[in-house]
């Protein structure tokens, strides 16, 4: 098969945009001139084109050339392709240097709250031509939307491992205890360790939740703390709980972070040191499409805020 845009055929877009240009000149000088080539080249473009076809496309006198019936014809459909041509390459153009499109992210509250708005507010404000849809969800259905190509990538930990996803660590999150004001936690300059939990009641989150599920299959970890006595599906409960004087509740230091947490006392866990790690979630063997690419990018750029933060190591 020969090189062009029809089979068996030496035609070609530079052949078409050749006709056409010619055909609006009415003059091989001229349309020469405009296409930055010599005459003799487009004159032999315009003949293999006629050859290829097997029809004559114009009626050349010494002052002029002119379309034939079925040079009439073809110009028609050739301005058609040509245009259509144009047009998707544009689009094709605007798709790569992200200036249309959509990108679809899901990320794990602690982000959401953490790195995604101020990195999204510059994204947005420079391309303005790109649809952005952020969610907030689970590590587990967030790991589903990604193997379902619902969402371009995610951010979380891993909920299980599965050979059609990719996994990028961009940070450490720390796990440690949050405590009331009044609990003797709370006065402990050093971090607490593991085994001091075992006679305190836990307050957690249920099974869905990625931080409760880590406990639960966390080699050592005390029985109680992986069934909490107390448990809820988000963070405001968890606070009032605490706050309460029901338990203490073991978290990330990125999600200790998040209203109305943050009124509460953190502290770190150690003996061992245990931590969650925190990246991107995509489909291997898949390119990001570059407006999503520009994101990451940008959620890139505001990963070293999150080094302030006591208990936060970053990858890289």
């Amino acid at each position: 098969m020969r090189d062009g845009i029809f089979p068996n055929s030496r035609i070609s877009v530079r052949h078409l945009r050749s006709f056409v240009t010619v055909a609006r000149h009415g003059s091989l000088t001229k349309a020469s001139k405009a296409l930055f080539v010599t005459q003799s080249a487009l004159s032999l473009t315009i003949q293999h084109l006629e050859e290829d076809l097997g029809l004559k496309l114009f009626d050349r006198t010494t002052r002029r050339i002119e379309l034939t019936t079925a040079g009439e014809e073809f110009l028609v459909s050739a301005e058609r392709l040509l245009r259509d041509f144009d047009v998707t390459m544009r689009n094709m153009r605007e798709l790569g240097q992200s200036k249309r499109g959509s990108v679809t992210v899901c990320v794990v509250p602690s982000v959401m709250a953490s790195l995604l708005p101020d990195s999204a507010a510059r994204y947005i404000a420079n391309f303005p031509g790109i649809e952005v849809k952020l969610w907030e969800d689970t590590a587990r259905n967030i790991q589903m939307q990604v193997l379902r190509g619902r969402i371009d990538f995610g951010i979380c930990s891993v909920w299980f491992p599965n050979p059609e996803l990719a996994f990028e660590p961009l940070y450490d999150d720390h796990y440690g205890v949050v405590v009331a004001a009044d609990h003797p936690f709370a006065a402990r300059k050093e971090g607490i360790e593991w085994g001091e939990l075992e006679s305190v009641s836990l307050v957690g989150y249920n099974v869905d939740i990625e931080t409760q599920n880590q406990l639960a299959h966390m080699p050592g970890v005390l029985d109680h703390l992986r069934t909490p006595a107390y448990q809820a599906a988000n963070s405001v409960a968890i606070a009032k709980l605490v706050s309460a004087g029901l338990g203490i509740s073991v978290m990330s230091a990125l999600s200790a972070r998040r209203p109305p947490l943050d009124k509460l006392k953190f502290k770190q866990l150690r003996s061992p040191a245990s931590f969650r790690s925190v990246g991107v979630l995509y489909r291997k063997e898949r390119s990001l499409p570059p407006a999503a690419a520009e994101l990451l990018a940008e959620i890139r750029r505001e990963l070293p805020t999150l080094a302030r933060v006591h208990g936060i190591r970053l990858h890289g």
